[in-house]
């Protein structure tokens, strides 16, 4: 194997950088070589749509306003109305001959759908005092532009045409007339395609298009005829030569339907995309012309603003410049570097061999930065030592004075290190803890939930990975006897090979915790007010007790009470005596149950009571139910000792059964909560005894 000295690695070194360089370099260049074609032709063609956009903007749709307010003029639909009327025919072309002064256009047409009569003349004044041109008929085809616009919703109509009649292709601007609110004709003028494309489609340029496009990308206007869509109003859409029908398929096609899509619902104004068309790439430009419906759509071909020429000029300059640059770098290297560092090696190499009467010459003495950088290493590394005994000392601090227990276990379950803390938790002192086994100071209930927790840990080992701390609430043992819940925090540490070392863990008291636990779950579960159940725990009881009872094919019973006359009591004396008869309802109602029983508050003064395993008769079920309602509405009767008054009432209750072939809770308790309320209307007028039930 041929072996490098340090001048040959560096050459070797720099090769092997100036290749990889020269790759990326190319890759680079290509790239940004077409980001910036794309940056430079994307906004070419945008300012070329916006600008074209404008031009024609500002000739359409100033025609368009004339062209409005010649379709509202009274004479106009006057002599639609009677068209042999010489006066009204000569004052009516003489307002379209005004019209063409001002206008862009080169030529007027007029037609009325009563007669069918078309007229025409031009700028020119060819066609003056002329009778109509022909006559428009529904069943001719090259009349159905006429007939779209006047059956079409849009206040107006742009169309490529040629009129065989007049042997002209123009694009015609077509407005009904209206007079009385009715649409009678169409009146219009005509711009001469061929002036209309070199002014706003056609530009010499290379590697430039522009053509403009309806809404459904039907395209309308072309430099090249060929690609023109005559008649797009009235011809079936299938038919249109479209931009999607020239892209090419799959290639960023449905982008640019996407974007054409947003313009024409107007959510955007101007936007660019990709397109291929031929195996060119071009970046397209599109502007909305939202009173037109057009899109102007401008395209740059990448490759005139950017081709592979001026990318292999760019590229061969900076190969040269690259290898110039290595060449002066390695001549540093050599003089500055190389040199010296192969001085050091040699003199290091003599005083091994017990030459020490070598030294460096005064060229060699520039290598001073190396030696400095040597002592500096070393006074780091003595440095480090007195931190790392410093931080060993901190650490040990924050150990013996943290208010957690914090412990160091070996994997025979034997502690190496217990805090000091351990004797607040527990009562036994850091040396009585570490003279004894995890399972001395863990209660029998609590040992297998530790000795699960090491055996997941070994568990992570086996297959690899890397053990995770792992949390558990634990029951110990205090010094005086009694237990105490902790929350342990644990975790198994690896020596350098991988392989289990000792865990390491700290215990915090979590008595607080736990009655903060406990307290949430009354909150969560429990009425407030009377400590019986609340809605929620009741209906998840219920539900459990309805899987039991479909399981065990037995029944269950359920008691509805509606306190009577409560209302009459907080309207007197306020919530605060409600509140207590309902406390004292509580009570009574919960001595009146089995231990077995649910009773729950579900609601203002509604009650619940579950009576559960009644057996599998449904008789002896209901008998069961019958009489704990009954003991219960008895209780209720009696008088309260309120703090203010003696107060009597009454409970409307419902009772009803659920079984095996029972639904829902929801239905269940619409059932008995139904049977209630009939129970509450038959007492209205007259309080007395009664239950209504459902055997």
């Amino acid at each position: 194997m041929i072996k490098f000295g340090l001048r040959g690695r560096s050459a070797a070194v720099g090769v092997t950088v100036f290749i990889i360089m020269s790759i990326m370099t190319f890759l680079c260049i290509r790239y940004f070589s077409i980001e910036i074609a794309r940056e430079f032709g994307s906004r070419y063609a945008q300012e070329n749509a916006m600008r074209y956009a404008e031009k024609i903007k500002g000739t359409i749709n100033f025609d368009v306003t004339l062209t409005q307010k010649l379709a509202y003029r009274t004479p106009i639909g006057e002599w639609a109305m009677d068209e042999n009327n010489p006066q009204l025919k000569k004052e009516v072309f003489s307002i379209l001959n005004d019209y063409l002064e001002v206008s862009r256009a080169g030529s007027w047409f007029i037609a009325f759908e009563k007669s069918g009569n078309y007229y025409f003349n031009d700028a020119k004044g060819s066609y003056t005092d002329s009778e109509y041109i022909k006559t428009l008929l529904p069943h001719n085809y090259n009349d159905s532009w006429f007939f779209h616009t006047l059956k079409s919703p849009d206040p107006y109509n742009l169309n490529i045409d040629y009129d065989e009649a007049l042997g002209l292709t123009k694009l015609w601007l077509n407005m009904p007339i209206i007079y009385n609110g009715k649409r009678i004709g169409v009146v219009g003028v005509g711009f001469d395609y061929t002036h209309f494309i070199n002014e706003y489609i056609a530009e010499d340029k290379k590697g430039f298009t522009t053509m403009i496009l309806n809404t459904k990308g039907a395209i309308v206007a072309h430099k090249e005829k060929r690609y023109v869509n005559y008649k797009s109003d009235v011809v079936d859409s299938t038919q249109w030569i479209t931009l999607a029908s020239l892209v090419d398929k799959g290639r960023n096609e449905e982008q640019f339907q996407k974007q054409l899509a947003l313009l024409a619902a107007q959510k955007i104004s101007t936007t660019s995309f990709d397109l291929y068309i031929g195996n060119h790439h071009y970046i397209a430009s599109a502007t909305y012309l939202p009173h037109l419906k057009w899109i102007n759509l401008s395209m740059v071909d990448l490759e005139n603003v950017f081709g592979m020429r001026e990318m292999a000029i760019i590229g061969a300059i900076f190969t040269i410049m690259t290898l110039l640059a290595w060449g002066f770098v390695f001549m540093l290297s050599e003089r500055y570097l190389i040199s010296p560092i192969r001085a050091i090696s040699e003199v290091m190499r003599k005083i091994k061999e017990g030459d020490y009467s070598v030294r460096l010459n005064s060229e060699e003495a520039q290598c001073n930065e190396i030696s400095e950088l040597c002592q500096n290493i070393n006074e780091m590394a003595e440095k480090i030592e007195h931190s790392a005994k410093d931080a060993e000392e901190q650490y040990r601090w924050l150990a013996d004075n943290a208010y957690d227990v914090i412990w160091v276990m070996e994997l025979n379950g034997r502690f190496t290190y217990v805090s000091p803390s351990v004797e607040r938790l527990y009562g036994f002192t850091p040396n009585e803890v570490m003279g004894k086994k995890m399972e001395d100071v863990v209660s029998p209930e609590s040992l297998d939930t530790v000795e699960r927790t090491m055996a997941e840990a070994y568990a992570e080992i086996s297959v690899g990975k890397v053990p995770m701390a792992k949390s558990s609430m634990i029951e110990q043992v205090r010094k005086d006897g009694s237990m105490v819940w902790t929350e342990v925090n644990m975790h198994l540490i690896l020596d350098e090979e991988g392989k289990a070392f000792r865990f390491i863990g700290v215990t915090r008291d979590a008595t607080e915790r736990i009655k903060a636990d406990d307290e949430i779950q009354k909150l969560a579960f429990y009425d407030a007010l009377t400590s019986l159940a609340n809605r929620r725990l009741l209906l998840n009881r219920l539900e459990q007790a309805m899987i039991v009872a479909k399981r065990t094919n037995s029944y269950g019973g359920l008691i509805y009470l509606d306190l009577d006359r409560f209302k009459p009591l907080n309207d007197r004396f306020g919530h605060t005596a409600g509140d207590e008869l309902l406390i004292e309802v509580g009570r009574r109602i919960k001595e009146c149950i089995r231990a077995s029983d649910t009773a729950a508050r579900f609601g203002g003064d509604e009650f619940v009571v579950l009576v559960n395993d009644l057996g599998v008769e449904r008789e002896e079920a209901f008998e069961v139910t019958n009489t704990i309602a009954q003991k219960i509405q008895t209780q209720l009767s009696l008088p309260y000792e309120l703090e203010v008054t003696m107060y009597s009432l009454s409970a409307s209750v419902g009772v009803s059964l659920f079984g095996p072939e029972s639904c829902t809770t929801s239905e269940v308790i619409s059932e008995v909560d139904k049977l209630m309320y009939q129970v509450k209307e038959m007492r209205r007028d007259e309080y007395k005894e009664h239950f209504a039930s459902n055997i």
